[in-house]
């Protein structure tokens, strides 16, 4: 049996992203800092659209080394401070 709350009257409801956050080109961050690092990092509330081809994208670059897309690698280069 499903539990009912018949007198229930909602008023309004609410939804918040998980942990989200804004990247200067509103982009996610797919870099290879040196031969072993390699960052992907998706904020802007994209993660849950973009996350199968960013990974992809960054386990590639990872194990090759080599940019894999279409896309320009410098629309995605990591901005840090050393």
């Amino acid at each position: 049996h499903r539990f009912r709350l018949s007198d229930l009257k909602v008023t309004a409801v609410r939804s918040k992203t998980c942990i989200t956050c804004d990247s200067p080109p509103h982009l996610p961050f797919i870099d290879r800092l040196t031969p072993t690092v390699t960052v992907a990092a998706v904020g802007n509330g994209l993660g849950a659209t973009t996350c199968d081809e960013v990974g992809r994208i960054a386990a590639e670059l990872s194990a090759t080394g080599k940019w894999d897309s279409e896309l320009p690698k410098s629309l995605f280069e990591a901005i840090y401070e050393r």
